[in-house]
């Protein structure tokens, strides 16, 4: 039985090995970790740039974003494009002090080049008597290395919008929250 499970999964993701026939594209052959499938979802133009940082938190049937103008990539599934509209997710944290999520948005976000920024905008819920703190994903660039490093930024405890450094990545945006008004929980979403 455990062997089938195996072999199941092993089948249902195509990984990055390249065939005499096929060559790899670049940003497959500089991101081991992803699934050749995710790769082949993105648009082209990042399929062939090398110095992408794609996360293995992207999924093929995600929405994608393009980050200098905040709009969908064409050529999704109309399903796809609509959810692209509304990037987000909602936020709950129990009113014990620690931090809830990560809350991943439903859309991958394309950074696009190495200066790329990300801006979260946060919200309580109108219904909620908790207020929280927030943290958001961003990645660093380390130049020694030419890599980029995942950080989770302090966003402060109000209703807003923070920026985030992100580059040349393609992830999925995520908050964390914290009620400060414990025992009292919170509620509220964030929209990118």
């Amino acid at each position: 039985m455990l062997l089938l499970a195996l072999s199941t999964a092993a089948l249902s993701t195509r990984s990055a090995v390249a065939s005499p026939s096929e060559p790899l594209p670049p940003a497959a052959k500089s991101n081991p970790q992803v699934s050749l499938d995710v790769v082949e979802s993105l648009p082209k133009s990042v399929q062939d740039d090398p110095t992408v940082y794609i996360d293995p938190s992207v999924q093929p049937d995600m929405p994608q974003v393009y980050a200098d103008t905040l709009k969908p990539v064409p050529g999704q599934d109309p399903d796809a494009m609509a959810a692209a509209a509304t990037c987000g997710s909602n936020v709950a944290a129990a009113g014990t002090g620690a931090w809830f999520g990560p809350f991943q948005s439903n859309c991958a976000f394309i950074g696009g080049s190495q200066n790329s920024k990300l801006t979260y905008t946060k919200f309580t819920d109108p219904n909620s008597y908790g207020r929280a703190c927030w943290q958001g994903r961003g990645y660093d660039w380390l130049s020694p290395s030419n890599t980029y490093r995942e950080y989770w930024a302090g966003m402060g405890c109000s209703d807003g919008s923070y920026t985030v450094d992100w580059g040349n990545v393609i992830s999925v945006p995520a908050v964390k929250a914290r009620s400060i008004t414990a025992p009292v929980g919170f509620a509220g979403a964030f929209r990118h």
